[in-house]
């Protein structure tokens, strides 16, 4: 049979979680069936019935409550407000090539739930375009020491990415405690430096951490040069460092910069963005994080002739000295600034709100909700998406799973819905 004809169908497949409830759908809806039998044929009193006949019907309307709950989420995404129709993220008959640009965990956030996607198409159409501008912490030990490109956000993104949580991955997210000269460095930042060092050059022992963690995906650094990133304020000081420009109180951010200027570009990069059928900008540090991947002069005009895709997924929450009072307006406009006239098709925006004791905790250091201003972001010629998409735990995250079934439901509705 035609192997299209399966890969139109895939899609009807139940994963773990839907294959669970319809089990319990069916198996209910057979006892409901064998008890009504059995009281109609008079083999079952009245009072038997109606003792077994509650406890069976609770539990064949609550699997069936949660069935339609997971199909309806599969289908539905909030546009502007309204919901919008969108085909269901499983029903894939291309194979749709992803770039997503970004860094530090909420790069890591979303590819964890683009992973669970890339078993559809080629995983080699994922590529994660890395910021390595960081100079703080471990990244910024080795970077310091041995003269390499900071490895950390790199390295979050290859434990994303890989295809199962082996005892590699484990290790590679491991951290040395104590006060020595391990302390507080990653063993993948050990691992990734030892590889450079090994190799000869920083791409190849990114490449070939890949193959070792089995990889669903590309992971590129934005440049192969290193740089610091520099912030003028509006009141004319300069924060040069990632790490200080985080931690520097003071005016708003006027613009960002690299020290010194003309990063060399991984070409690598441009290739990807160039054969990419959908760009994903964020989510992640605004300034310091998303930013940095735009100051390279190629990467920008890259994108501007790209006919992709693109999509900007805004922060959950504003960063302390670095995005003090952005609302989601604020957060878009930066972006298309640095996107110095490329198009931006979409703006996902978080509509969840967090638990007032978790908004508490994150007030007190500076942190808080951002505010979707409407009205603001209509004039600004892109499409918003809203959903509920934070999760709560420790911290207020993007919640990965419902992120990338909204971000693939974009694509699949670009590719089978509105061109």
């Amino acid at each position: 049979m035609n192997p299209r004809f399966w890969k139109k169908l895939h899609w009807l497949l139940p994963n773990i979680e839907l294959r669970r409830w319809l089990l319990l759908l069916l198996m209910s809806a057979v006892l409901l069936s064998s008890e009504t039998t059995l009281f109609l044929s008079k083999k079952l009193s009245l009072f038997l019935y109606i003792v077994s006949l509650f406890p069976t019907a609770a539990l064949f309307a609550y699997s069936y409550y949660r069935v339609i709950r997971f199909v309806y989420s599969e289908f539905q995404v909030v546009e502007s407000g309204e919901v919008a129709k969108f085909y269901p993220s499983r029903h894939f008959d291309v194979n749709p090539r992803l770039v997503v640009i970004g860094g530090g965990t909420g790069l890591a956030t979303l590819l964890r739930g683009i992973k669970k996607y890339a078993r559809l198409y080629d995983e080699q159409n994922v590529s994660a375009v890395v910021s390595v501008m960081d100079d703080g912490g471990s990244s910024g030990r080795l970077r310091n020491e041995l003269n390499i490109l900071p490895p950390g956000d790199i390295r979050n993104c290859l434990v994303s990415l890989a295809r199962e949580e082996t005892m590699m991955a484990e290790l590679f997210k491991y951290r040395f405690q104590g006060e020595g000269e391990l302390g507080g460095h990653s063993f993948g930042n050990l691992f990734i430096a030892a590889l450079t060092a090994i190799t000869g050059d920083f791409e190849r022992a990114v490449e070939e951490s890949t193959k070792i963690l089995a990889v669903k995906g590309s992971i590129l650094p934005a440049t192969l040069s290193s740089h610091a990133l520099v912030a003028e304020k509006n009141d004319g000081s300069i924060v040069k460092g990632e790490s200080d420009i985080s931690a520097t109180p003071g005016k708003e951010i006027k613009r960002i910069f690299l020290d010194p200027p003309g990063a060399n570009v991984n070409r690598k990069v441009l290739q990807a963005i160039s054969e990419a059928d959908c760009i994903i900008f964020g989510p992640g540090s605004l300034f310091t994080s998303v930013i940095p991947n735009l100051l390279v002069r190629e990467i920008r005009e890259t994108l501007k002739e790209s006919h992709a895709l693109k999509i900007y997924i805004c922060n959950i929450m504003t960063q302390p000295h670095e995005t003090d009072g952005f609302t989601a307006s604020d957060h878009l406009r930066v972006i298309l600034e640095n996107l110095n006239g490329a198009r931006l098709d979409y703006v996902v925006i978080n509509s969840r709100k967090g638990s007032p004791e978790m908004l508490a905790r994150y007030a007190q250091r500076g942190s808080y909700p951002v505010e979707v201003d409407l009205d603001q972001l209509n004039r600004l010629d892109t499409r918003i998406v809203l959903g509920e998409l934070m999760a709560e735990a420790d911290y207020l995250r993007h919640n990965f799973k419902n992120l990338s079934r909204l971000i693939v439901n974009l694509i699949v509705n670009r590719m089978y819905g509105k061109k």
